[in-house]
């Protein structure tokens, strides 16, 4: 883990970097009050799980990208990020470090990832901050500059690492938020879920695990329709409005994508 003492923190980063009550509040406070302090055109955030050979995304942000770019991370990250998929590094660890050192840089220049994606979205210098909460979940930033702009510095890279334990903190705090209020909803929704069908039990958990209605509908024999004639039933038993609700319901809420 890199720690630095480096320059003076700006009025109110410090706030900013505490600030927000869900992984929701990231884009608005956390992503570009660091962006801001390193100078950086575009930041991202990402919550990676994995599982077995497996890797799945959980929350995820943007700062300075535009919904379309975003959105096609989204379905693409799995084969456009390099970082998103690396091996897990141990609970309660963090690094910092510039991509172009943590990989073959040219070869990566060259390969469809940065021709297709990275390249036209301007991002070229690219600072990447790892921290573990368990380990088979970390949380990711990375913080970006154009190809005309200069390299992230080693100064600015561990001016980035001496923010790791307030991050870690407020990361932690997020998450175990999360599981206390998953706690509550799985508690308070357990009758609701015990008056569901067998059927309506395996499409509930077919929607947990982050299937869309026609592949539960070819997993099991049946029709889209039904599938949706099953959803609505289900909504009206348990009370939640929706499929990510429905997944903290059952207890596996990183399983739907944002």
């Amino acid at each position: 883990m890199i720690i630095s003492t480096l320059g003076k923190s700006p009025s109110g980063l410090i706030d900013l970097l505490c600030a927000g009550s869900s992984f929701d509040d990231l884009p608005d406070y956390q992503l570009p009050a660091l962006a801001g302090d390193l100078d950086a055109t575009s930041a991202s955030f990402a919550q990676v799980i994995h599982g077995g050979d497996t890797v799945r995304l959980g929350h995820n942000s943007a700062h300075g990208w535009k919904p379309e770019s975003h959105h096609s991370w989204q379905q693409q990250f799995r084969q456009i990020d390099p970082i998103a998929v690396a091996k897990a590094i141990p609970a309660g660890t963090g690094d910092v470090f510039p991509l172009d050192q943590w990989l073959d840089f040219p070869e990566f220049l060259r390969s469809p990832a940065y021709e297709d994606f990275w390249g036209p979205l301007g991002i070229h210098h690219v600072v990447i901050c790892r921290l573990a909460y368990s380990d088979t979940e970390s949380f990711l930033f990375g913080f970006n500059r154009g190809p005309l702009e200069r390299r992230f510095s080693d100064a600015e890279v561990a001016r980035l690492g001496s923010w790791l334990p307030l991050l870690g903190s407020t990361l932690t705090r997020l998450r175990l938020s999360e599981e206390v209020e998953r706690l509550r909803r799985h508690a308070a929704s357990g009758q609701a879920l015990a008056a569901l069908t067998r059927r309506e039990h395996e499409i509930a958990t077919d929607v947990a695990e982050g299937l869309a209605n026609k592949q539960i509908a070819r997993r099991r024999d049946i029709s889209v329709n039904t599938v949706e004639n099953h959803l609505r039933s289900i909504f009206r038993k348990t009370g939640v409005n929706s499929r990510t609700k429905l997944a903290l319901a059952t207890g596996n809420p990183n399983s739907v994508v944002a």
